[in-house]
């Protein structure tokens, strides 16, 4: 797999955590058939907080975006909680 493919697959797997989740919370009786069982490769996403993995797929989505950036210089980009540096 390519760089792309295993930041979608990453990206997929921090979803379907998310909803997992909020499904267990919701106590149906048919939470667990609806929710795909968690790939072995990605069982360390059950350690982090709603929280974490949220920045995580923020994170994610991001990486995603940049791989898409055919330009280098785009990807110094400042973000939205960063000053503008100035240049001397």
């Amino acid at each position: 797999m390519n760089d792309k493919a295993n930041l979608q697959a990453e990206l997929r797997a921090v979803r379907e955590e998310l909803v997992h989740r909020n499904l267990s919370n919701r106590v149906t009786s048919n939470a667990s058939l609806l929710c795909p069982p968690i790939d072995v490769e990605f069982a360390r996403l059950t350690c982090l907080t709603n929280e974490q993995l949220k920045q995580h797929e923020e994170r994610l989505v991001r990486d995603l975006q940049d791989i898409e950036i055919e330009n280098p210089r785009q990807l110094y980009r400042p973000t939205d909680n960063d000053e503008p540096v100035e240049s001397k």
